[in-house]
């Protein structure tokens, strides 16, 4: 989703971007397509992919934020423990 997040692109600028095969990057492009989060046009024989709701991209931001805020609180309990056991 990220990599569509500024304009459309087709299956193969998106494998060259992920370096994944063609047949990950279809299979995952198709699940979103079925879901309803990205669209596809055909020109000249290809298909170029677009994100289907803007919006979706700010609740990703907005879920990205929380995880990682998550992970954070994580991270300085785990070093709270690790600082008490060394002074301990």
């Amino acid at each position: 989703m990220e990599i569509l997040k500024g304009n459309e692109k087709n299956s193969s600028e998106i494998e060259e971007i992920l370096k994944r095969s063609q047949s990950t990057i279809s299979k995952h492009l198709n699940m979103l397509v079925d879901n309803n989060l990205i669209a596809f046009e055909k020109k000249d024989n290809k298909k170029y992919y677009k994100i289907n709701n803007v919006d979706i991209i700010d609740l990703i931001d907005r879920i990205n934020s929380v995880v990682l805020n998550i992970n954070k609180e994580k991270l300085k309990d785990i070093q709270d423990v690790s600082i008490n056991e060394t002074l301990s």
